[in-house]
């Protein structure tokens, strides 16, 4: 959840982690070490220039290998980019993501679980040697999705 604060300030609440933090200026904040270093190093990449109070809460813990970083990142990239006004498709988004991912947080990362949370759905997503990535939503019946729906558990 994203809120509008009056302080000039950009705090970070997450629930799960049980971390709260509040800055001024974001812009010299360390993000090695920081528990906070998605929501962190996104702020940072868009520039972040509002006041806002950003509420994070999540059932998956970091590090478990279920997409749930690359989810957290795509979100608040999306959440962000909505609140300022900054079109941005699925494509960028999970770019955006990845590159954050990889480059500014320099995590051994692919790019599958950036685009998986960018897109939603059942897709076959294509990553070609050029550097193109192509989704491709899986078109199921109704019966068939109802089925996978009601087998399957995350």
């Amino acid at each position: 959840m994203l809120g509008k604060r009056t302080d000039n300030r950009i705090q970070v609440i997450s629930s799960d982690l049980r971390i709260c933090e509040t800055w001024k200026d974001i812009a010299n904040k360390e993000l090695e070490g920081s528990a906070l270093e998605i929501p962190l190093a996104v702020l940072k990449e868009v520039n972040c220039d509002v006041a806002v109070d950003l509420f994070l809460a999540s059932e998956i813990p970091p590090g478990t290998g279920l997409g749930s970083s690359a989810s957290v990142c795509v979100n608040i990239l999306k959440t962000l980019t909505t609140y300022v006004q900054q079109p941005i498709s699925k494509y960028q988004l999970a770019e955006k993501a990845f590159h954050i991912a990889r480059r500014v947080l320099r995590k051994q990362v692919g790019k599958q679980d950036e685009y998986a949370a960018a897109f939603g759905g059942l897709n076959y997503i294509s990553f070609n040697p050029d550097g193109n990535t192509v989704v491709e939503p899986v078109k199921q019946e109704p019966e068939i999705i109802r089925e996978l729906e009601s087998n399957l558990m995350l």
